[in-house]
């Protein structure tokens, strides 16, 4: 069975931050005194770039500062993760990412800092993973995309935000699950990747919910299924990957 269970958008401090100013029982700390960098592992217009634009007028008015986004696409968000990591544990800079993203760079790739460096701020929302293609697609179901990816192996292109990546790890699991061989083609986010199938540039986008429903409600954007444990209130009539055995 596949299945991945959701996106999740988190911010990261640096974790000196959370001992010595934060301590309980510590004496009042006067912050922040200036604005707080807000980095992001994608492209504008991706799940952390809408993440951020929601929550952020609220952060503002709580803390009393404003937070600048700060773009670092590339490399599944690592590029983001170490430059935080490598920054002045000082509260002054941030990561939105999604929540996989640790884990996965981890796994894959050496990294210059260790999880253990980063503490787990606040999660901001839970996001499930979706496969879809535009309207005018062949492609009406997950069966026609498995039929044809076992036809023509490695030529069904799936844009996917990054590499590695929650949405690339999901597309391998899924080709795992189903014996077939895509075309997994890794953007600077989930922005890109939905606009590039849009455009007819790219098969079909693994993306989550909340970036691409807009596109879905308008009827640009066609969903296929989504990757939850049971259906979606917001799309019922769209089919879990669970219910469909992949």
């Amino acid at each position: 069975m596949f299945r991945r269970t959701g996106y999740a958008v988190v911010v990261f401090l640096a974790v000196v931050l959370a001992t010595n100013a934060f301590a309980q029982g510590s004496a009042k700390v006067d912050y922040p005194k200036k604005p707080i960098s807000a980095l992001m592992g994608f492209a504008p217009g991706g799940g952390s770039d809408v993440m951020l634009s929601m929550v952020r007028p609220h952060l503002e008015k709580a803390m009393k500062t404003t937070f600048v986004p700060v773009y670092k696409p590339g490399s599944g968000s690592d590029i983001a993760l170490t430059e935080l990591a490598t920054s002045k544990p000082d509260g002054y800079t941030v990561v939105i990412s999604c929540t996989p993203q640790v884990p996965i760079n981890a796994y894959v790739r050496q990294t210059a800092y260790k999880i253990s460096d980063l503490a787990f701020v606040a999660n901001v929302v839970t996001d499930p993973g979706i496969l879809a293609v535009r309207a005018e697609s062949p492609y009406k179901t997950i069966a026609d995309v498995i039929k044809a990816a076992k036809e023509k192996p490695g030529t069904l292109s799936v844009g996917v935000s990054s590499a590695p990546g929650d949405d690339w790890f999901a597309m391998h699991l899924f080709e795992g699950a189903t014996q077939i061989k895509l075309n997994i083609v890794p953007f600077s986010g989930d922005g890109p990747s939905w606009q590039a199938a849009l455009a007819g540039h790219i098969d079909a986008t693994s993306n989550n919910l909340g970036i691409i429903y807009p596109q879905i409600r308008a009827g640009k954007l066609r969903a296929l299924a989504i990757m939850t444990d049971k259906r979606s209130p917001i799309i019922p009539d769209v089919p879990t990957f669970k219910e469909l055995g992949s």
